[in-house]
């Protein structure tokens, strides 16, 4: 019971960083030229995490409590990073779809991606640890955790270059100087 509070204490954590960045996050990737950079930044902070991650299983946790907590708490400190790097690279992406499609097609492609992205991003990763783990047994539960955790950011890392190579940014506000504190002033008066 308490590992599993902590694990929603942590995920609200990082909900709550992200909902209260996220109207500043927006003015910055409104900015002409910005939106790419920011999404590669939030995808390189999330990939990063997630690889991180998939070291923890084979860590010595086992010794001491205090070894647990030491690890436990790492992989609730990545856990985290990696949620805002994917919840900002998301703010990012979905900003993308006036970019790419018109307006009658936006919701379809859309939904591709949302449905296209979890398929990737954990479906797959689990039916792999799930197969490995009915192969190789569950004394390799911890090596194919890894591996899904290091599958997770590799499928990311490379399934984000499309964007990054293909898409530009065609809506945007011009730079100008001051447009961020006259943005973030619309948003305090929001």
């Amino acid at each position: 019971v308490s590992s599993m509070s902590t694990w929603g204490y942590a995920t609200s954590i990082a909900m709550a960083i992200v909902a209260l960045s996220e109207p500043f996050l927006g003015v910055f990737g409104d900015i002409r030229g910005m939106r790419k950079r920011l999404f590669a930044l939030f995808v390189g902070i999330g990939v990063v995490a997630v690889a991180l991650l998939s070291f923890t299983p084979m860590m010595d946790f086992m010794s001491s409590t205090a070894a647990a907590g030491r690890v436990a708490g790492l992989i609730l400190a990545l856990y985290i990073v990696s949620v805002i790097g994917f919840d900002a690279s998301a703010i990012y992406y979905d900003a993308f779809l006036t970019d790419i499609t018109t307006p009658e097609r936006m919701d379809r492609v859309s939904t591709m991606g949302y449905g296209l992205g979890y398929i990737g991003g954990s479906t797959i990763p689990l039916l792999i640890f799930l197969l490995m783990n009915l192969i190789l047994g569950s004394d390799a539960m911890l090596f194919c955790l890894s591996f899904a955790f290091g599958l997770t950011a590799v499928w990311w890392f490379v399934f984000s270059f499309p964007l990054l190579k293909n898409v530009k940014q065609e809506s945007f506000v011009p730079r100008k100087k001051g447009a961020v504190k006259e943005a973030l002033k619309g948003i305090g008066g929001t």
